[in-house]
């Protein structure tokens, strides 16, 4: 939401604001020292003093919301909730379904006591960070207001105009006996320069102070932070979930739903003198009453019948360009020659000139006119820049057939974001599977410690087929958080899981069980055996030491985690689940496929129970059970399988994702393998295609898809063309990874195998006498340098 701030007043005459402002001690002194100054006798070192308490006082001003003589109010002065963020309403007079009425100064209705009010001022008597959960045009926000003026009128109010602003009001909030800092739309808030656990913990620190922060969330931004939700994202967005998590969890929530329950209903029937009130009751089957006052389903219908023709569609093309803004990434006001400069491919692609668009002041007088007096389209912020309306924003989230973000607007948002700013953009980008993006953003993020942004980036890195360099990146974030936090600290543990990954990633699986060994170790004498952080790490833990080549002792140790995760978290949690789903993983990589598709197909059943047929982690054990199908001697069913998940990740995610590709790759190896080599070879292009598009020639799946389209190739019949797709296959791998890989190894010897057969047998003999000589000794065990020894033994 947009806040009206007000101006600090003219700093010129900066005496008699200082003399009435509310600021810490430290700054109050100001006021003896400009009444000295105007008594002529301050000295320069005092002079110099005075300047440099005057841009204190400049910088904090400037970064919060402050009354017209330049002082932070009382809660009790703001009467108005629209100067802090509440929706706006229909005058009395001009209700939704009535005439558009002249504003008559009541911006908001009679509050009508919600069922949570009772609740929320208990706790905001109890003081510390309380969060207000709801959709948009829920009414958090003047639920909020109201408990606050009515629990907290004595208290000094502090509302940060911003993320960076939130450092320069922390001297007066510690400075305050009593204080309210308001934080409306609470994820405008976290993040790099931002609220972290740490400033939470400062701000509401103990002792004679009573310091509330008071939060609002939407709902939609709050399920981006949840550890459900991050299940099987990738490792960058869990990381994002929980930086903001952390803080977040400091927080008592308090929800408060869209619709109004039967005993709100009934109370606001007491308030029907209001005609705002009486007429949203009549739509109250459809609508919530602070939604439907709120004028949200009205403006999201005004705007998609704007694009009819002789309509708004000039004025719709803008409205889409403000909400596809927000939906990258940045979430402040932007200037109207920026909307101007976005807005035109909407329109072009809607039939442009045909469309008889109106002019460009037409266009933005109709998308910021209030309905009604309420809420507009695009909401001004002053100076010609303008938001989008936030309902507008998640009615496009909730939309599954909502088209995505276009190029030209990622382009211009990444131009426009500030450093700070650019985390989010990056993030918003990585979520929507925008990687090019992602790493553009996240490259100019900044941080006071380097921490998010470099670890977002190294993520992100990783994600794009580099994990050597992540490894190295990981490194040195362990080194910085040890100095930063200390060795025992959870960012540090983080940390230090993140690069044990990592080293395992970048080829030394080895070394990767030795790194999780010793830090379950270490979280285990922190948190317990029972700590989910320990099972996660013994989670990891195993899976490395299969990776490392016992995959019997990897399926020993999952069977335990199993065990473990039982007995704390319950048979259906999605963590026991997963833990199942890997325990089956390593029996059938220990060599038996029929016991994993057993296992498999009861964790798929309890997946789809728990979770539901199409959830993320079903789909997964779903694609794993085909592969051990398959591989236990039945292609056939294997590719029915298979053929059933792409269908639903094709539907669900379009093609060019990473889970429809993966799917596609294994319907592509099912297909052959049930005796169709051709038409695996046309489904293996399709794939390496989609890769190259989403990830690059280069990156390790697209390199793998390479290799198994080389190998098709060759058992359809053309091996001269397998022996240079593997040949291109080969190079590339060793440019990009290390030489110890086993997608390297993989690759070798098919292109040895397929060079023999066209008659190139002494080049496929040094080939793999070369890759004999240059293979780690810990891999030389793997089933692969066995048949590659074979082959050589064969081809001599």
């Amino acid at each position: 939401m947009v806040l009206a701030f007000v101006a600090a007043g003219a700093l010129g005459g900066v005496a008699p604001v200082l003399m009435n402002i509310w600021l810490p001690a430290a700054v109050a002194s100001i006021a003896g020292a400009v009444l000295a100054a105007i008594g002529g006798v301050i000295a320069a070192r005092s002079s110099a003093a005075l300047d440099r308490r005057t841009a204190e006082v400049r910088a904090v001003t400037a970064h919060a919301w402050v009354d017209n003589g330049g002082r932070f109010p009382l809660v009790r002065d703001v009467t108005d909730p629209v100067h802090i963020g509440v929706h706006p309403a229909a005058s009395a007079a001009g209700a939704a379904g009535s005439a558009p009425a002249v504003p008559t100064g009541n911006s908001v209705p009679p509050f009508v006591p919600r069922d949570a009010m009772r609740t929320l001022c208990e706790s905001l008597e109890q003081g510390g960070f309380v969060l207000v959960l709801g959709e948009s045009t829920a009414g958090k926000s003047r639920l909020a207001f109201e408990a606050m003026r009515s629990t907290l009128p004595d208290h000094t109010l502090v509302v940060p105009t911003s993320r960076e602003a939130l450092q320069h009001v922390v001297s007066p909030v510690l400075e305050a006996k009593r204080c309210v800092v308001w934080l409306d739309d609470l994820e405008r808030y976290l993040g790099p320069t931002g609220l972290t656990s740490q400033m939470v913990t400062r701000l509401i620190g103990q002792g004679n102070r009573q310091v509330v922060l008071l939060a609002t969330m939407r709902t939609q931004e709050h399920a981006k932070h949840s550890a459900r939700s991050q299940e099987f994202a990738g490792e960058l967005e869990r990381e994002f979930a929980r930086v903001g998590r952390d803080t977040i969890r400091m927080a008592r929530p308090i929800l408060l739903e869209r619709r109004w329950s039967a005993t709100e209903l009934q109370r606001a029937r007491n308030y029907t003198d209001d005609s705002r009130i009486a007429d949203a009751l009549l739509h109250a089957d459809r609508f919530g009453v602070a939604e439907y006052i709120a004028a949200g389903p009205q403006l999201l219908m005004d705007w998609r019948d704007a694009w009819s023709p002789g309509a708004h569609p000039r004025g719709a093309a803008i409205v889409a360009a403000a909400v596809d803004v927000r939906r990258a990434g940045l979430h402040r006001p932007i200037s109207a020659d920026l909307l101007f400069e976005l807005h035109t491919p909407y329109l072009e692609a809607r039939g442009g000139s045909v469309l008889r668009p109106e002019s460009l002041e037409e266009a933005l007088r109709w998308a910021t006119q209030a309905l009604h007096a309420t809420s507009s389209l695009l909401i001004p912020a002053g100076g010609n820049r303008y938001i989008a309306f936030d309902y507008l924003a998640d009615a496009l989230q909730r939309d599954v057939d909502a088209d995505p973000v276009p190029e030209h607007v990622w382009r211009a948002v990444v131009r426009e974001a500030t450093p700070p700013e650019a985390y989010d953009v990056g993030i918003a980008a990585l979520q929507q599977g925008n990687r090019d993006y992602t790493r553009a953003s996240l490259q100019s993020a900044l941080d006071p410690s380097g921490a998010y942004s470099a670890e977002a980036l190294a993520y992100s890195l990783g994600e794009s087929g580099q994990p050597t360099q992540v490894k190295q990146l990981f490194a040195e974030l362990v080194n910085g958080r040890e100095r930063m936090y200390g060795k025992s600290h959870p960012y540090t543990l983080a940390a230090r899981h993140s690069y044990a990954y990592w080293v395992g990633a970048a080829g030394d699986p080895k070394s990767a069980a030795d790194l999780f060994r010793a830090l379950a170790r270490d979280r285990e004498q922190l948190g317990g055996r029972d700590d989910p952080a320990v099972l996660a790490t013994r989670h990891s833990l195993a899976y490395w030491v299969g990776e490392a080549g016992d995959p019997s002792t990897a399926a020993r140790m999952f069977e335990e985690v199993v065990a473990e995760r039982r007995r704390v978290l319950g048979p259906d949690d999605p963590g026991t689940l997963a833990a199942r789903h890997s325990l089956a993983y390593w029996v059938g990589e220990a060599g038996d496929e029929h016991e994993a598709v057993r296992q498999l197909r009861a964790v798929v059943a309890d997946q789809t129970r728990v979770l539901g047929a199409e959830h993320p982690h079903t789909m997964s054990s779903r694609h794993d059970l085909a592969r051990r199908i398959g591989q236990a001697g039945d292609p056939r069913t294997a590719l029915a399988e298979i053929e059933h998940v792409y269908a639903i990740r094709l539907r669900l995610h379009g093609p060019d994702h990473v889970y429809t590709l993966a799917a596609l790759h294994s319907k592509a190896r099912w297909t052959g393998e049930a005796g169709d080599p051709k038409t695996a070879v046309a489904l293996f292009r399709q794939v390496v295609d989609g890769r190259r598009r989403l990830q690059g020639d280069d990156h390790p799946d697209t390199l793998y898809a390479s290799y198994r389209l080389g190998m098709w190739v060759g058992k359809a019949g053309d091996p001269e063309e397998a022996v240079r797709i593997l040949q291109d296959v080969a190079e590339r791998q060793s440019r990009s990874l290390a030489l110890t890989h086993l997608d390297i190894v993989r690759s070798r010897l098919e292109l040895a195998r397929y060079g023999a057969a066209t008659g190139r047998a002494d080049d496929a003999v040094r080939q793999l006498e070369e890759l004999v000589e240059s293979i780690d000794p810990a891999a030389t065990g793997s089933p692969e340098m066995a048949e590659v020894k074979r082959l050589l033994e064969r081809l001599r």
